[in-house]
């Protein structure tokens, strides 16, 4: 294969296709990201394995990120606990720091109550199986 200036030829990729961090329509009405990466179905846009691999890695060190330091975290006192916790911030993202009655009681240690006030959640009533397995995790530790 030639030698290409692979750098430069990213650089007017970028340019010529645009960058985007959020999908959008091309100029055909086709779902597209990133640069100029197709993604529509239609059209067997996809995601490679790698690529989900790596937004999930990206996106479960964010959750940490989020969660690292706070009192109700540091308190989650085994591995099931934090995951539990990294889950929800994963699923909920910003909104799990409204739950602070809910927090307040896992900074307490409080495992009984966690899931008392879980079970009353919108949160459980939109996605009811896995509410209650994190619930169950946060409740047993395990």
């Amino acid at each position: 294969m030639a030698d290409i200036s692979w750098d430069l030829l990213k650089e007017e990729l970028s340019r010529d296709e645009g960058r985007s961090a959020s999908l959008y329509r091309d100029s055909l009405g086709y779902l597209t990201g990133g640069v100029g990466r197709l993604l529509d179905p239609r059209l067997g846009g996809r995601f490679r394995e790698n690529e989900i691999d790596l937004m999930l890695s990206n996106d479960v060190n964010t959750a940490y990120v989020q969660n690292r330091g706070k009192p109700w975290f540091e308190a989650a006192n085994t591995d099931a606990r934090r995951r539990a916790l990294l889950n929800m911030r994963f699923q909920l993202g910003n909104r799990l720091d409204r739950f602070e009655n809910t927090l307040a009681s896992v900074a307490r240690q409080d495992w009984v109550d966690v899931g008392r006030r879980l079970r009353q959640s919108r949160w459980h009533q939109e996605t009811p199986e896995r509410a209650d397995r994190i619930i169950r995790m946060l409740e047993t530790g395990s």
